[in-house]
């Protein structure tokens, strides 16, 4: 009666596992593992807490350098603030709060229905910004779906770093103070205390963009914002607006008051939040 018992124990035993995996296995092959959801309930079911996803994207391509400043807004700005969504069924994003330093250039924002550059509405609670202060979508993130920490990077994108000083060239929408950088890492550019702009990510011969900075600028945002916001009104000094614009690192020239100011916030952003 007793060996009776053991091996009925045995055969439910074996029998509830095979339920088990059966069912598992049935749940896992319903499963969308193309949505985030979907890999989120797949880890789960493997008893995973953490997921890595690493995204590739197609940026636009530009010709030349004239053709970004023709086509992209370019701005001296400051990353202060970040928060990760998620943005759809497939996708994550941060939002970045940029202050701006300084609006080098602005092109009116170029919309079709299936450009890269149409900037979805960011979260409620990011708004109200500031005058000076603009979101830019960056692409990637990490966020909590059912239990599972999503961890989305784009290859060769990495984060912007708070207080960190940037040139971006932009997908500028004015009325909503958004963006996107839609050309990609070939858009973004460190800056640092005497000017001088540092690539982003690892540059390749097809940086059109970064070639032309460093044939026609010098590689210095000083130097393209004086050439992209030429000479003072006749009522100032030229030489004494020139000799200004030489100093660099932090001094500036305000036509407005014929005036030429040190601001320690653009070399070293992070005193001033």
């Amino acid at each position: 009666m007793v060996k009776r018992l053991v091996v009925f124990a045995l055969f439910a035993t074996v029998l509830a596992m095979g339920i088990g995996l059966y069912s598992r296995r049935a749940v896992t092959q319903d499963i969308d593992t193309a949505t985030l959801a979907g890999m989120a309930a797949q880890a789960q079911a493997q008893g995973q807490s953490e997921v890595d996803l690493a995204k590739d994207i197609s940026w636009e391509g530009i010709d030349d350098l004239n053709t970004a400043l023709s086509r992209y807004t370019i701005v001296d700005a400051v990353p202060i603030a970040k928060q990760s969504y998620v943005l759809d069924e497939f996708n994550i994003g941060t939002w970045y709060k940029f202050r701006l330093n300084f609006t080098i250039k602005q092109n009116p924002l170029v919309t079709c229905s299936q450009c890269s550059s149409n900037i979805p509405d960011p979260p409620a609670e990011l708004l109200p910004l500031n005058a000076n202060e603009i979101l830019v979508l960056h692409p990637g993130g990490s966020q909590l779906i059912n239990g599972i920490t999503v961890n989305v990077n784009v290859s060769e994108f990495a984060d912007f770093t708070l207080n960190q000083r940037y040139l971006l060239f932009i997908d500028f929408d004015s009325a909503r103070s958004l963006a996107t950088v839609s050309v990609g890492p070939p858009g973004v550019y460190l800056v640092d205390a005497n000017g001088r702009l540092v690539h982003f990510y690892d540059a390749n011969p097809e940086d059109t963009i970064g070639s032309g900075l460093a044939a026609n600028y010098g590689s210095n945002i000083n130097t393209l914002r004086n050439a992209l916001n030429p000479s003072p009104p006749s009522g100032c000094d030229p030489v004494q607006a020139q000799a200004c614009i030489d100093r660099h690192g932090g001094w500036f020239w305000d036509p407005d008051t014929c005036t030429c100011s040190f601001d320690v916030c653009i070399p070293k952003p992070w005193l001033c939040e």
